[in-house]
């Protein structure tokens, strides 16, 4: 499936139990294998991340 990757961005996140993760806000990619790697994460939930940054990065293999 091909899309707009601008298309994803402020789309909110949810855990497989419909838990709020955070909102998209950048992508990495690998360009060498034209893939995306991740997803940066802002406006994160605390309850989830206990890390002191406004944002997190999660591999983007757990998203479903």
């Amino acid at each position: 499936m091909r899309t707009d990757l601008t298309s994803l961005f402020g789309l909110n996140v949810y855990t497989d139990a419909g838990t709020y993760v955070g909102k998209v806000a950048d992508l990495v990619l690998n360009v060498e294998e034209r893939n995306v790697k991740g997803i940066a994460i802002t406006d994160i939930n605390r309850d989830i991340f206990d890390v002191p940054t406004r944002g997190a990065i999660i591999p983007y293999r757990w998203v479903v």
